[in-house]
C-alpha cells in the first residue's frame, strides 16, 4: 500500500521494465486510468529490517577486512548482473557476496589476490 496526497494506491504488480519499474494500481486497468497520477509523489512505510543494507547507507563507510585491516572507502555500489560491487575508492571492486558484516565500517573477507588486482 503506497500513500498519495489523493489518497492510499494498492500496488496489484510491479516488475522492472528497461531501468524502470512497470507498475500496476488497485482499479487502474488502462493507461488512460492512470494519466491523472501522473507526477503523483508515493510514500511508504520505512522498511526496518536489520538484515537489509541501503545504498545510501554504505557511501562514505570504511571498508576493512576481518582482521581489522582498513582496505578503503566506499565510494559507490555498482549494480551488476552477477553481483553488486562495492566501489572503493581506489577503483578496486568487492562483490557482494564477501561482504561479511555492515555496522560503523564494511567488512570483508576477499579471496586472496582479489584486491591485489587493479
Amino acid at each position: 500500500m503506497l500513500q498519495t496526497d489523493r489518497g492510499p494506491l494498492t500496488v496489484v504488480e510491479a516488475h522492472p521494465h528497461q531501468h524502470r519499474w512497470r507498475v500496476r494500481f488497485e482499479g487502474f486497468a488502462t493507461r488512460e486510468d492512470v494519466d491523472p497520477l501522473h507526477g503523483l509523489v508515493l510514500r511508504a512505510e520505512p522498511v526496518d529490517d536489520p538484515d537489509v543494507w541501503f545504498v545510501h547507507e554504505l557511501i562514505g563507510l570504511p571498508v576493512v577486512l576481518t582482521d581489522g585491516t582498513e582496505v578503503g572507502t566506499c565510494t559507490a555500489i555498482i549494480d551488476n548482473p552477477a553481483h553488486d560491487l562495492v566501489e572503493l575508492g581506489d577503483g578496486r571492486l568487492v562483490p557482494l557476496p564477501f561482504v561479511v558484516d555492515v555496522g560503523d565500517v564494511i567488512e570483508i573477507d576477499p579471496p586472496e589476490g582479489l584486491l591485489d588486482l587493479a
